[in-house]
């Protein structure tokens, strides 16, 4: 038998990433289709509109995918993982429904905007969180080379043996995860159970790094930082007013209540001096400060109309903060330093 397999995507608790550092997720999904197909010669179309071709012209037996699409022809009507269907109308069905989900994500503002546009899709029903790279026009030239995605949970303890690293790395090549149609292109790549604090993410090209991207993910921390920074007074006051709080550790809070992008452009200084020196690592001795510049992406979102930032700070004993904004052609823009007591 031939067979026309476009991998449009497996159901997120199936999926296995290969990282750098370990197995995310086990390998059961490829292990059921592997059986299902024992025996079969597959032809792989990476785009809608060859798969159809093929299909329309009497070249395939029948049609396997990873997405259910409640047709007339669906052989397997039963099954929760793989699909099998008679040639007639099965992809252009799914194509429907991809295109569907396409416009409804690329109706949402991204997390980021990069090559691709990256959007967060939640949890729903048994489907684990995704993250989704949208693309048009897209063809075959803008997919090249290996993505990665850099996955920093809010609690280092899920990331079991890779918690000395503080961050998951999962790399993978466009035909793992993306489909083409039309002028279009979409890759879904379901994330872990644990829950994310920040993402970093891009595309390698040989010797090129074509695209990178950094968002924060943790929007309810936000919410609930930006409720408790309300209803306080702050630390300190500049362009942004700055609180300290504690969630889960020390860190500080940067809200600007009527914000606007241009507001957010400039980087963020964060340097941090320790009552005790030996707190800091040998390499920051010499300075005489911890330096946790960041960007607002890093560690922040917009937020119905504000700005809020939530900074980690060293678990030091007491320290001297001084923190603002700077930039390249103007230098700093604002400045303003505190003491954060012993805790």
């Amino acid at each position: 038998n031939t067979a026309v397999h476009r991998a449009l995507r497996m159901p997120g608790h199936l999926r296995t990433h290969r990282s750098r550092f370990g197995i995310t997720d086990d390998e059961s999904g490829r292990k059921i289709f592997y059986y299902y197909m024992a025996g079969a010669v597959l032809r792989y179309a990476h785009h809608f509109g060859d798969a159809a071709r093929l299909a329309a012209n009497g070249q395939v037996d029948f049609v396997l995918a990873f997405e259910r699409a409640d047709v007339a022809g669906l052989l397997t009507p039963t099954h929760r993982h793989a699909f099998l269907y008679e040639p007639g109308g099965a992809v252009d069905a799914i194509a429907k429904a991809e295109l569907g989900r396409y416009r409804r994500i690329a109706a949402r503002q991204p997390a980021a905007a990069a090559n691709f546009a990256v959007h967060v899709v939640d949890a729903q029903g048994s489907k684990p969180p995704e993250i989704v790279y949208l693309q048009a026009p897209c063809d075959e030239t803008h997919t090249p080379g290996r993505f990665f995605l850099r996955l920093v949970p809010l609690r280092r303890e899920d990331l079991g043996e890779r918690r000395l690293l503080g961050f998951d790395l999962i790399e993978f090549a466009f035909d793992r995860y993306g489909v083409f149609f039309d002028d279009r292109c979409m890759m879904r790549i379901p994330l872990p159970g644990y829950r994310i604090a920040k993402v970093a993410t891009g595309q390698h090209a040989p010797g090129d790094l074509k695209w990178r991207a950094i968002f924060f993910w943790n929007l309810d921390g936000l919410r609930a930082a930006h409720r408790r920074a309300r209803s306080g007074r702050p630390t300190a006051r500049g362009v942004f007013d700055v609180h300290v709080g504690q969630v889960g550790e020390n860190a500080l809070t940067y809200v600007r209540e009527s914000c606007a992008p241009e507001d957010v452009e400039a980087r963020f200084f964060l340097h941090v001096v320790p009552e005790a020196l030996d707190d800091l690592s040998v390499a920051r001795r010499r300075s005489g400060f911890d330096n946790l510049d960041f960007d607002f992406n890093e560690h922040g979102v917009m937020l119905d109309g504000a700005c809020v930032a939530e900074a980690p700070l060293p678990a030091y004993r007491g320290a001297r903060v001084t923190t603002g904004q700077f930039s390249s052609g103007q230098g700093e823009l604002w400045r303003v330093t505190f003491e954060v007591a012993a805790r």
